[in-house]
């Protein structure tokens, strides 16, 4: 086993632990081979090696989310998580896809695959 510790500098550690400290639990059950804690503004994982470096990925993954849009809630990055794990790519910019920004940032898009090829057929009409 190896152990990795990330530092999350950039990002305020209370944003990206959120409220109810719900971040650490999520990455528990998104890679149950791990076993991760955390300590203020650092994240211990041990693990595997490919492991390690996956979750290290998602980890500034998260933080380059939560940097580029402070009111970006972790609620909304964890739905940016599974979809990322689902198809195994890297997760894009949440402002891509954005339709509108609403009352304090919060981003209004089109979230189910519907709604996303309704936008789209828009757009091209």
């Amino acid at each position: 086993m190896i152990e990795k510790i990330i530092v999350i500098d950039n990002v305020n550690p209370a944003t990206f632990f959120s409220a109810d400290n719900a971040t650490i639990p999520y990455l528990k059950k998104k890679f149950p081979t791990l076993k991760i804690s955390s300590r203020g503004d650092e994240i211990k994982a041990l693990g595997s090696e490919v492991d390690l470096d996956l979750f290290e990925k998602k980890v500034n993954e998260i933080t380059s989310i939560l940097l580029k849009n402070p009111a970006f809630s972790f609620e909304e990055a964890h739905d940016l998580i599974d979809l990322s794990f689902e198809v195994d790519t890297p997760i894009k910019d949440p402002e891509a896809d954005v339709l509108v920004f609403g009352p304090k940032g919060k981003i209004i898009k089109a979230r189910t695959p519907n709604q996303k090829k309704l936008v789209e057929q828009v757009k091209k009409n």
